[in-house]
C-alpha cells in the first residue's frame, strides 16, 4: 500500500510541474509579447521574468522520479520568485503559481519521507543487514 502512494505522489508531482510549466510559460508569453506590443517596459520585464521561472517547473519534474526531496527545494524555490513577483508586479496570477507550487512542494516532501520498505536478516556471526525489498 506504501509503495501505491509513492507512485501515486510522484505522478501527481509530474503533473503538477508540467501543468505548471506549461501554463506559466505560455501566460508569461503572452504577458510578455503584450507588453512588447503595447511599449510597457515593466509589463515586459514581468513576463521575462515569469518565462525565467519555468525551467525550474522542468526540474521539478525530472527530478520528483529521481530524488523527491531536491524536486521539494526547487518548488520552494519556485513558489519564493513567483509569490515575490506577484505582489511586486502587475502579474498578479504569479501569486496563484506561486500557492500552486508549495502544493507541489508540500507533495514532494511526502514522497521524499515515504521510504521502502527495508528487510532486516540475520547473517553468519549474528549481524544484522539490511536488504530492500523488490518492488
Amino acid at each position: 500500500m506504501r509503495d501505491f502512494f509513492r507512485i501515486t505522489f510522484r505522478i501527481v508531482v509530474v503533473l503538477i510541474s508540467l501543468g505548471l510549466l506549461y501554463l506559466v510559460g505560455m501566460q508569461s508569453f503572452t504577458v510578455c509579447v503584450e507588453g512588447s506590443q503595447l511599449n510597457d517596459t515593466g509589463f515586459y520585464r514581468t513576463g521575462v521574468m515569469g518565462m525565467m521561472i519555468t525551467p525550474l517547473f522542468l526540474i521539478c519534474g525530472v527530478y520528483s522520479f529521481l530524488n523527491p526531496s531536491v524536486s521539494a527545494k526547487v518548488f520552494v524555490l519556485a513558489a519564493i520568485f513567483c509569490l515575490a513577483l506577484g505582489t511586486a508586479t502587475s502579474f498578479k496570477s504569479l501569486l496563484l503559481w506561486g500557492a500552486v507550487s508549495l502544493a507541489g512542494a508540500l507533495f514532494s516532501f511526502l514522497v521524499s519521507k515515504l521510504k521502502k520498505k527495508v528487510k532486516l536478516r540475520v547473517i553468519p556471526g549474528g549481524k544484522l543487514k539490511t536488504g530492500r525489498l523488490a518492488g
